[in-house]
């Protein structure tokens, strides 16, 4: 299924060598974001990974986990894409850990599945700690706003240009 609904579908617009690392979430159930956490940890110990250059995505619940995991560890990550994905109460009451981070936030203004406002709340409550923090809107787009978002390269362009400060 990530090969299907990922960047791994549109692998071919990223223009530098990359890893990619894409965990499925079991089913019936929420991500794990401490477990997800030290994979990425895990995988820096395994591999030449430059921790300036880590990069967060992820769509429906698996932007909540994107969104979850960048709030509990914005220290790791250089940039941050929410695709489609449910908030939560605990984000917006911690909106600061948002503040540093690079951010987009995609979303189908038709999406029955994940509200569009669930977007609008969490970005009302970003723009003004992260005013460079973007939210982008595909406006007949239901939920699977995922196959605009990632098969536009501008998103790999904009991610991989960003760097963590160390």
């Amino acid at each position: 299924m990530v090969k299907a609904h990922s960047p791994f579908t549109y692998k071919a617009l990223i223009k530098e060598p990359v890893a990619i690392l894409a965990p499925q979430c079991p089913v019936d159930s929420w991500w794990d974001t401490v477990t997800v956490y030290h994979l990425i940890k895990d995988i820096q110990k395994k591999y030449k990974i430059d921790t300036s250059r880590i990069y967060l995505t992820g769509l429906s619940m698996g932007g909540w986990g994107t969104l979850k995991l960048a709030m509990e560890h914005p220290e790791m990550f250089a940039a941050v894409a929410s695709v489609c994905a449910p908030t939560d109460q605990m984000m917006t009451a911690n909106i600061d850990q948002f503040k540093d981070l690079n951010m987009k936030i995609f979303h189908g203004g038709m999406d029955d599945v994940v509200l569009p406002e669930n977007a609008f709340k969490l970005y009302q409550k970003l723009h003004p700690i992260n005013p460079s923090a973007e939210l982008v809107i595909f406006p007949n787009d239901n939920h699977n706003s995922w196959d605009s978002a990632y098969s536009n390269p501008q998103l790999y362009e904009w991610m991989l240009s960003k760097k963590k400060n160390k």
